[in-house]
């Protein structure tokens, strides 16, 4: 974020806020790209089969089906469904987590709270799904890197078992 000093009237940055807000951007157009992908990849395969593989109980069965492909050296379906894996667990286990603290932070440095920028969890629906926390490491750095000079995060912010 750009100031301007009173005295001189020179501008100078605050923070670099603009480029976090760039980073969770570009994430986030990565996670559709990837999934556009997917889209291409899963219609290719169930053109070939006649069968739909998106649901999780699937999930085994495509595994399976690429471990028969390997055997019967057909190649251009385990390609297809090695690539299909790949980019899904990359979207889910890399760029999702990334994403997600990218925001927090960026929300962190606009002065937000986690309840302001997550749904607070209750009982009831830690239950039906484990929450996962976010990597307070990671979001602590990106609010060091991108903030204001000399700010190492939102100290109220982090839960106590992390510190």
């Amino acid at each position: 974020m750009y100031k301007q000093k009173e005295d001189s009237g020179d501008w100078y940055v605050e923070d670099n806020r603009e480029h976090l807000r760039i980073k969770v951007n570009h994430l986030a157009a990565e996670s559709r790209i990837i999934r556009r992908e997917e889209n291409k990849l899963r219609t290719k395969v169930s053109r070939k089969h006649g069968t739909e593989l998106e649901t999780r109980e699937n999930q085994l069965r495509l595994a399976k089906r690429l471990d028969k492909a390997r055997r019967r050296n057909d190649s251009q379906e385990a390609i297809m469904l090695s690539m299909r894996l790949k980019l899904a667990n990359h979207r889910r286990y890399v760029l999702r987590p990334a994403a997600r603290s990218a925001g927090l932070a960026l929300g962190f440095i606009k002065g937000r709270t986690l309840d302001e920028m997550e749904r607070p969890r209750n009982a009831a629906s830690l239950e039906r799904k484990p929450y996962k926390h976010p990597d307070w490491k990671e979001i602590q750095r990106m609010c060091s890197a991108y903030g204001r000079a000399g700010w190492n995060g939102p100290e109220a912010a982090i839960p106590s078992y992390v510190k």
